[in-house]
């Protein structure tokens, strides 16, 4: 730690009471830290999320709420709360992609360990990280910046059916597979329109005068998902999923995430390296990393690294299927605490189950009973009550998720089966 920076900043401050500053997370994020490890982080908070959450309130010792849009204004708060308080900084974690960048810059002016802010920039940039690796090496999907519905064609004419997506973002929102020049236009208007409504979203800020549009070869091999603690150019796999897709919504939305101890054909070791070169080609040095990558030849082609760990239902399905909690995992990083050297195959066959609304409407009934009942059922996590207006991809793809189950596989060579029999049981009524 820069002490003279801290001491610059937050004063003299004499205090055996050590926070972890967890920024930007969620409400449910909060909660289960605080009910998971009670006083040991501090809070920095959208006092949007804030205002809309179901969870109740940290204490006011807990939580700084600003606008997470103007760091130098954070930094003052958390100065003011600190000193007021007597706490002291020692660590920074961040568990959104969107709130990545002001981790990055507290962490910095705090002259404590993260990500630094151009790894934290490469990483949010889907074009910039895969230059990076192609310049290093490392496998990845042919790829171009995309300015035009005719860059969008020429890209099509000269790699065949690709992907078209925002080079910010996450997941499978505003992605599109083309396999037809049309398609190709098509996509490109979607997904400038869809960036135009999104355009006070920090999670879709790029830098000016880049591209906000990029194409990437559409690779078909499996795709698979993992967490990884990366330290000085050594990676330690920490949870490996095979992902799979739902067939009839929005593509490259993941159904389901199932535990797997290895990949086929490739060795844990051997992935290991392949991942601590992807991180290091992206700045990364020391974080605990999530990655998303396709199987080819062998080989992880990969999509995205990130130095947040997986999200959605993993950290549920991580903690049934593996005993870690990948949350506090992050926090054990950023203070320093001692590390697992290695971490164990999973307990059981397990998988992470995603419920997703096929129609647009307003939620009338929504009954959890018949999932939960379920043999092998260990979690499940409704997000939706009634009353819930349900808005459809590409228009909106958080509204659609209305949950997720946490359960053991009786066949894990056909885990899709057993997911499609667990969906059926759950019982919603939509209004048109």
């Amino acid at each position: 730690m820069n002490i003279e920076k801290f001491h610059e900043i937050f004063g003299a401050i004499v205090s055996t009471d050590t926070r972890v500053l967890v920024v930007g997370t969620t409400s449910d994020y909060v909660d289960w830290i605080r009910r998971a490890a009670p006083g040991r982080a501090l809070f920095l908070t959208d006092p949007v999320l804030r205002q809309k959450a179901k969870e109740p309130a940290p204490g006011p010792d807990e939580e700084v709420c600003g606008d997470l849009e103007r760091p130098e204004r954070l930094l003052e708060a958390l100065s003011a709360h600190t000193r007021q308080r007597g706490l002291a900084i020692d660590g920074v974690a961040c568990f959104d992609c969107e709130s990545l960048p002001v981790a990055a810059f507290l962490a910095q002016q705090l002259g404590l360990d993260f990500v630094s802010p151009a790894a934290v920039a490469a990483c949010r940039d889907k074009y910039a990280s895969k230059r990076l690796w192609w310049e290093k090496g490392v496998l990845c999907p042919a790829f171009a910046p995309v300015f035009s519905k005719a860059d969008a064609v020429a890209f099509f004419e000269a790699h065949g059916t690709c992907v078209i997506k925002p080079v910010s973002g996450a997941g499978s929102e505003l992605v599109f597979c083309c396999d037809t020049k049309e398609a190709c236009g098509h996509a490109f208007g979607l997904v400038k329109e869809g960036l135009l409504r999104r355009a006070h979203t920090r999670l879709y800020h790029t830098p000016d005068n880049s591209a906000a549009i990029v194409a990437e070869t559409w690779l078909t091999g499996p795709e698979f998902s993992c967490d990884f603690l990366v330290d000085g150019g050594r990676a330690v796999i920490v949870r490996l999923t095979k992902k799979i897709v739902a067939p009839d919504i929005a593509f490259g939305t993941a159904m389901a995430y199932v535990l797997i101890n290895r990949l086929p054909g490739l060795e844990n070791h051997a992935l290991a390296r392949h991942l601590a070169a992807g991180a290091g080609a992206l700045g990364i040095d020391r974080a605990l990393c999530m990655a998303d990558f396709v199987l080819e030849n062998g080989r992880p082609a990969f999509l995205e690294i990130t130095p947040r760990p997986g999200g959605d239902c993993l950290p549920d399905l991580v903690r049934h299927g593996l005993g870690i909690d990948t949350l506090l995992l992050d926090l054990d990083l950023a203070q320093h605490r001692p590390l697992p050297k290695a971490f164990g195959p999973p307990v059981a066959p397990m998988a992470g189950l995603r419920f997703h609304a096929r129609q647009a409407g307003v939620l009338t009934t929504i009954d959890w009973s018949r999932v939960a009942a379920a043999p092998g059922v260990r979690e499940v996590t409704g997000l939706q009550q009634p009353g819930h207006t349900i808005v459809l991809p590409p228009d909106d793809y958080d509204s659609f998720l209305l949950g997720s189950a946490i359960f053991a596989l009786k066949n894990p060579a056909d885990p899709a089966e057993e997911c499609q029999a667990l969906l059926t049981r759950l019982i919603v009524e939509i209004a048109p």
